[in-house]
């Protein structure tokens, strides 16, 4: 009888599948429910966090007065320079320009063609009721403003500006926004007493938005010194060059910044250069942008405006853009 009861026992466990079987050959899991997708189910496993993107930022620099003759064409004009034929942007045209876009038809948007009223419009991002440089504060919320009041802390917005006036153009309540704008005793200081302090700004607090205007071209420019109007714009150069390289030793910070660079109004022509309110060819500016990643193609562009400077700074901060304007294609989406 025992070896009949041996034979039951070995051939009922040759029958039975261990349950480690069950999972080899596609059945259930231990301890599962019938599933019939469960074998289709990807198996979970282990990851890393996903890495958040460095946040963006933005440098706005203006050369209060700087023509587009010079600029776009590199050299000075021939009516008013004597014998200088030196270029006036050599670096930029060498290699800063095909980093970027340059906007070579760009125009004012308030018709006033006077600098107060073109900051106004800017920094509003629509053209305002100002008319000349004594229109005082502007009248509305500004983007760098906003910027605060919508989460960015104020040494994150951040002015340096050779013009007192400037002040007037980028808040319209006093010291919501960091601004340093002229010295206590004179309305204009020095380019060099401005651009130097606003790079260590920029290294030391690295902020999300910064806006350096310089404003020693326009002051030559009205005084009628056409060599020392183009000294400046060969300092420009300089700094321009200066700005990208501190910003390209600067890590992710400076991969993830923009950089413009503009002017808020032209001049006259021939020997009305000087000059520049109320004159048709004032109105004609021009606007380079360099962004990461941007496809350095160097190409220019036409058609744009004052007011659309606002809306490409927001767009590029991860604003909802505001105002009249629309961004910059070419600088939000290279």
């Amino acid at each position: 009888m025992i070896k009949p009861l041996r034979a039951l026992l070995l051939a009922a466990a040759f029958l039975a599948k261990p349950a480690f079987a069950q999972v080899f050959d596609g059945g259930l899991p231990p301890g599962g429910t019938p599933d019939s997708t469960w074998r289709d189910k990807p198996v979970a496993v282990a990851t890393a966090a996903p890495v958040a993107a460095a946040p963006h930022n933005v440098i706005l620099l203006m050369f209060d007065g700087v023509r587009w003759q010079e600029f776009l064409h590199n050299h000075p004009d021939a009516i008013v320079a004597g014998g200088d034929k030196a270029p006036t942007f050599p670096a930029f045209w060498s290699t800063l320009a095909k980093q970027g876009v340059v906007y070579e038809h760009m125009t004012i948007s308030n018709r006033a063609e006077l600098s107060m009223p073109a900051y106004h419009s800017i920094f509003a991002g629509s053209t305002q009721p100002c008319r000349n440089n004594e229109c005082g504060r502007v009248s509305v919320e500004t983007f760098p403003e906003r910027l605060v009041r919508e989460g960015f802390a104020k040494e994150q917005v951040a002015t340096f500006a050779s013009w007192e006036g400037i002040a007037f153009a980028v808040e319209h309540v006093t010291g919501a926004t960091t601004v340093d704008a002229g010295t206590s005793s004179h309305q204009t200081r020095l380019d060099k007493d401005t651009f130097p302090p606003a790079l260590s700004y920029l290294k030391e607090k690295k902020p999300r938005f910064l806006f350096i205007s310089l404003n020693d071209a326009d002051e030559q420019g009205h005084e009628g010194h056409y060599d020392e109007y183009l000294a400046a714009l060969r300092r420009y150069d300089g700094w321009m060059t200066e700005l990208i390289a501190t910003l390209d030793g600067m890590g992710d910070y400076g991969k993830n910044t923009t950089l413009l660079v503009t002017t808020d109004h032209g001049r006259g022509i021939l020997w009305d250069w000087r000059n520049h309110g109320s004159r048709p060819w004032a109105r004609r500016v021009w606007l380079y942008a360099r962004t990461p990643g941007q496809k350095a193609t160097g190409l220019t562009v036409s058609g744009r405006e004052h007011v659309d400077i606002r809306p490409t700074i927001e767009t590029l901060l991860g604003f909802t853009p505001q105002g009249a304007g629309r961004a910059l294609d070419e600088a939000v989406a290279p």
